[in-house]
């Protein structure tokens, strides 16, 4: 049957993934034996370095198997783990369901003992008490059973996508060397597509998770708004759009680690057989160049099964507002206009004072964001939040089908292209990062859950993500259908 046309998405979860195998994973008696010594931080834990990974094929087929990558070093120049700490935890709980899975945290997340450093060095200097508790995600994921491995690199405090930052350099890019990785989150994505760790955890906040899992060829996942905890043991970018999302190489993991990571969402029913109604969000696509256009579109049509996409209540929308019932809304593509000025007025308030006192070096975009945040006022973006009302009321609304009363979930590219090579000019960055943002911003704004599956490229070539929204609240639901949606890219023909 086509992709979850009246399929029993619980029956889905429990069918394993094609591409579940046993990646980076510490035996939990080996564990349990380890941590006797010293419970608290289990500093004898190994890192792993070389080990059986599943990272996918270019023809779209079955996944290849490789060992760590050797051209992708764990710290220093081109590392994707920070060079100030060596925060390795062990679990709380070696028994749990997580039991023999390896995390890292992106360095803006506390880990206990260990200091916070935000990929910005005058950060660190001005920051140096250890955190004395985890993040809550963290602490999740220990209680789960997992093992964390280290913090790793990020952009300047969050606010970049590239990937490149200017004082502890880019990541290499495992899935596409001599490309950027993506960022903020850059270190994060690394670690897991190397096959340092099977999990990391990131932000997002204009798509610090989805941007670098699409270039880095993996699954990612921004939850609901407010469901994991980001508002304690983090370091805040613009708190309205901010979460922690995480990194997986397969859907199947990610959907394990979103039962440990995801809290009860008030009386929702997390628990049922979910059937909905598909859309295809034509604007979105719209902002893609061709060739990313035509692929994303094949895999939509792949996965769906064949014809025009209109079985099982398949449609296309605009999620801006040249749609009738979107009218008091502006075009998707002045969306990123409105989030820049909630966000920049965020930033301000969240760094302001710290940037007036210190007055840190900044790297090249990071700098201009700041300068600018300066005159970011509260009554530019009061204006703007009202027009954020409207376009979560106008998306909740697209988000169920008025005719049969399903949810819709709809489909949209994670990014308007492949990563941008190392080292393009400012202008070609400049102008692929803000048709990135106009992708990005729709969730953000929104408040809305997001999951990005890659899609194998028969032809080979950089990663592409291909995006799923779901409605507020529905973040196990939404994790499941990506791994149908995984599991029907890789499978079909």
């Amino acid at each position: 049957a086509p992709l979850g046309w009246g399929m029993d998405m619980r029956a889905a979860a429990c069918r394993p993934s094609v591409l579940v195998v046993r990646s980076i994973r510490l035996d939990h008696l080996r564990i349990r034996g380890r941590i006797r010594g010293n419970p608290r931080t289990a500093r004898d834990l190994p890192i792993p370095r070389r080990s059986t990974t599943t990272l996918r094929g270019s023809d779209g087929d079955a996944p290849s198997v490789v060992d760590v990558l050797p051209d992708v070093p764990r710290t220093g120049k081109g590392g994707c783990f920070v060079d100030h700490c060596d925060a390795r935890v062990a679990p709380t709980d070696p028994d749990g369901p997580l039991a023999g899975l390896t995390f890292a945290v992106k360095d803006n997340l506390d880990v206990a003992g260990h200091r916070t450093g935000c990929g910005q060095p005058t950060w660190l200097e001005t920051h140096p008490e250890p955190a004395r508790a985890h993040a809550p995600p963290v602490a999740s994921l220990l209680a789960a059973g997992a093992a964390c491995v280290g913090k790793t690199q990020m952009d300047e405090l969050a606010w970049a996508l590239q990937g490149e930052n200017h004082h502890y350099g880019t990541p290499v890019n495992p899935a596409a060397p001599g490309r950027i990785p993506g960022g903020s989150s850059s270190g994060s994505a690394v670690a897991v597509a190397a096959g340092y760790v099977d999990v990391a955890l990131g932000t997002d906040t204009a798509g610090s998770v989805r941007v670098p899992a699409s270039y880095c060829g993996l699954c990612g996942f921004r939850p609901t708004h407010g469901r994991v905890d980001a508002t304690r043991g983090c370091v805040p970018l613009a708190p309205s759009f901010d979460v922690v999302g995480w990194f997986t190489r397969d859907a199947t993991t990610m959907l394990r680690c979103g039962t440990a990571l995801l809290p009860p969402w008030g009386a929702w029913d997390t628990a049922f057989d979910l059937r909905f109604d598909g859309a295809i969000a034509r604007d979105a696509f719209e902002l893609c160049d061709e060739e990313t256009r035509a692929a994303l579109r094949e895999a939509v049509a792949r996965a769906c099964g064949p014809g025009p996409l209109k079985r099982g209540g398949m449609v296309e929308v605009e999620i801006g507002g040249s749609q009738k019932e979107n009218g008091s809304t502006p075009p998707l593509t002045e969306w990123w206009n409105l989030f820049r000025s909630i966000q920049a007025n965020e930033v301000w308030h969240a760094h302001g004072d710290w940037v007036s006192e210190h007055r840190p070096s900044f790297g090249p975009g990071v700098k201009e964001r700041f300068e600018g945040a300066v005159g970011a006022t509260d009554a530019a973006a009061d204006e703007a939040s009202k027009t954020r009302d409207a376009i979560a009321k106008s998306m909740e609304r697209l988000m169920v089908d008025e005719a049969t009363g399903k949810d819709r979930f709809l489909f949209l590219p994670t990014s308007p292209g492949p990563p941008l090579p190392l080292g393009a000019d400012a202008q070609t960055v400049e102008s692929f990062r803000n048709r990135q943002l106009r992708l990005t911003a729709a969730a953000g704004l929104a408040r809305l859950p997001q999951a990005t599956v890659p899609v194998p490229r028969r032809s080979g070539g950089p990663p592409l993500g291909l995006s799923v929204v779901g409605p507020r609240g529905t973040d196990e639901a939404l994790l499941r259908l990506a791994c149908e949606l995984e599991r029907a890219l890789v499978e079909r023909p």
